[in-house]
């Protein structure tokens, strides 16, 4: 099984800073201890998915009970930058949460584990991928666009720093695999 959880999400389960988690691999044992065994045995006991995302969802929100939740300002933070694809500023962001632009990062890269600004990246990123993806995407210069980038090398630039190859490499990759 696998759990995508938002940032926000996991630092509130887990409790731990996700900065100090970016970039790494890290196992279920290694975060909440010895319930992640209990866990692991319990669903593996179970013979439906049904029973299994059941004992997840209560498990999960057993786990959270005990935790502190995100800050509101991260949590706000998060959702306007998913809903905008990552096309907000980090200074507008600041400005419509009420908040200074170096409290914002500091509060959002420990609880996300980057810089709001990254994370906006990523997020443009991947809707730029989802639509060139799509068949009818559009050319280039219009994804660019569309997804807040200032031109199509700024999205090149993307492409390779985050896919590590151009968006035409990318399509090439997605219809070749």
């Amino acid at each position: 099984m696998a759990i995508g959880l938002t940032p926000p999400g996991a630092h509130a389960l887990f409790g731990v800073a996700m900065s100090e988690l970016a970039n790494t691999y890290t196992s279920l044992a290694d975060l909440v201890g010895g319930r992640a065994w209990c866990l692991v045995e319990q669903l593996s006991q179970l013979s439906h998915w049904q029973a299994r995302f059941e004992l997840l969802d209560r498990t999960l929100a057993q786990w959270l009970a005990g935790t502190n939740a995100p800050a509101a300002t991260v949590l706000r933070a998060w959702r306007r930058l998913t809903e905008s694809a990552g096309q907000l500023t980090i200074a507008g962001l600041s400005d419509e949460l009420g908040c200074s632009r170096r409290y914002l990062e500091m509060r959002f890269g420990e609880q996300v584990g980057l810089p709001p600004k990254t994370a906006a990246r990523i997020l443009r990123f991947k809707g730029a991928a989802r639509i060139l993806a799509a068949a009818g995407g559009g050319s280039l210069s219009e994804i660019a666009g569309r997804c807040g980038y200032s031109d199509q090398a700024h999205l090149n630039r993307d492409f390779r720093a985050l896919a590590g190859c151009t968006p035409t490499e990318f399509l090439l990759r997605r219809s070749s695999g």
